[in-house]
């Protein structure tokens, strides 16, 4: 049994292993129960960024991952494992702006004996505020591989009144109307530049009503 603070992150996890002549066998889990992410930031992050002293959040951050199979010597081959990370919808805040948002996540790892693959991905990302609802999900299906694919699913709708809030009034900017967008397809890692984003595998849709924007 295992009970560790790490970085001020409550970390509880068991293991059995079993070291052969070829393999080592491993059998355990590591878990983390609600952890508060203001603990993390207050006692550790804001050292590195001091930045974040300006922000103040409720999330609270539980992991579960599971590991059972065996680590091959010879080629390097790692045992099975599973993991999943959730954060429920918490609120976000930063000092200067009153405009809270609202943050959800629910993301995944895992790998696959067929081709040492591991999959990373994220069920549900959504980010919520006055005048701007996101939400995505996708994945890797390889991490590790030479140019990984990534696969997207994304949507938003803003209310550009609304969002004018996050804007300092010295702008004086007026803005309304209403965007709403979607966008599905997959990439490689390598096509994120500007000469290569063309060959990415991406269609989307963006419709926008009652446009005004005036400085």
């Amino acid at each position: 049994m295992l009970e560790a603070d790490i970085a001020s992150i409550p970390v509880e996890g068991n293991a059995t292993v079993c070291l052969k002549d070829d393999r080592a066998s491993v059998r355990g889990q590591v878990y983390i129960e609600e952890c508060k992410a203001s603990d993390v930031m207050e006692k550790f992050l804001t050292a590195y960024i001091p930045s974040l002293r300006d922000i103040s959040t409720d999330a609270i951050i539980s992991l579960d991952a599971q590991c059972n199979g065996d680590y091959i010597y010879s080629d390097g081959t790692l045992p099975e494992f599973k993991a999943r990370i959730s954060i429920p919808e918490a609120e976000v805040r930063h000092k200067d702006i009153n405009n809270k948002l609202k943050v959800r996540l629910e993301a995944f790892t895992d790998n696959s004996a067929e081709g040492h693959k591991i999959r990373v991905g994220i069920d549900t990302l959504t980010l919520k505020c006055d005048g701007l609802d996101f939400r995505a999900s996708g994945n890797t299906p390889d991490i590790i591989e030479e140019d990984p694919l990534i696969c997207l699913h994304g949507d938003f709708d803003a209310d550009l009144a609304e969002l004018r809030s996050f804007l300092p009034d010295t702008l004086d900017m007026e803005a309304s109307g209403t965007l709403k967008a979607h966008l599905l397809g997959d990439f490689r890692l390598s096509q994120m530049d500007i000469y290569s984003f063309s060959k990415a595998q991406i269609e989307g849709r963006m419709e926008g009503k009652d446009i005004m924007l005036r400085m």
